[in-house]
């Protein structure tokens, strides 16, 4: 999803700027932005878009154009620590974990039989694993609560759900979730589904235990905490 500089073979950079290119820029620069991390654009706008150059018929110039709506310089100078880059780093996988743009990949390992399914660079801090299954009542559905503690992520295996979650500010997202999907649940947000295939399968990853969560089951006391 992040398309990173690239180096000519032979040469050694010397990265007076790191610019990517990412299709949510502009969600990723505020995200970033949120967490103290500060990146600029080179340059807002292409050439061809500028006054200077308006009485110029510029030709195959889309890329050009596409390209500056990308592009997204990330922090770079000689001061610049090792941990201030692992930080930019974490934060842009969160960036991508939270908004649900991950995407499981499904490898055909040769000489091996079956299908590996996986998700590369999930920074998550998993403390517990669990999973639902053998949903012999579809009218009966699940969740009705709030971690105020956690996140979560669920991994749907086989099968479908509906997923509804509420905020405080009473937004809701309502969204089908389909195998070899998941879908990341922020804490402090209030989740029911609904199960869709008796032979559903989820999986879900918490980063808290079970004897530390804190969980609230009423939905009025949740909107007033």
């Amino acid at each position: 999803n992040i398309k990173l500089p690239l180096i000519e073979e032979n040469s050694l950079p010397v990265f007076h700027l790191f610019v990517i290119m990412i299709e949510y820029r502009d969600e990723l620069q505020e995200y970033l932005k949120s967490k103290g991390i500060i990146t600029l654009i080179h340059y807002p706008i292409s050439i061809a878009e500028t006054n200077a150059y308006n009485n110029i018929k510029f030709e195959n110039i889309n890329n050009c154009i596409n390209n500056s709506k990308k592009i997204l310089s990330l922090p770079m100078y000689p001061e610049l620590e090792k941990e201030e880059i692992l930080y930019v780093c974490k934060n842009i996988n969160y960036f991508f974990l939270e908004n649900n743009l991950l995407k499981i990949k499904s490898i055909n390992v040769n000489n091996k039989s079956g299908i590996l399914n996986c998700i590369n660079h999930l920074d998550f801090d998993m403390k517990r694993f669990f999973y639902i299954n053998q949903f012999n009542d579809l009218s009966s559905k699940r969740g009705y609560n709030s971690n105020e503690n956690c996140d979560e992520i669920l991994f749907i295996i086989k099968g479908s759900i509906n997923l509804k979650l509420i905020n405080k500010k009473k937004e809701i997202i309502e969204i089908k979730i389909n195998k070899d999907e998941y879908y990341f649940i922020k804490s402090n947000t209030w989740l029911e589904f609904e199960i869709l295939e008796e032979d559903t399968n989820i999986i879900v990853l918490a980063n808290e235990t079970l004897s530390n969560t804190k969980s609230i089951y009423n939905f009025e006391e949740y909107l007033r905490t």
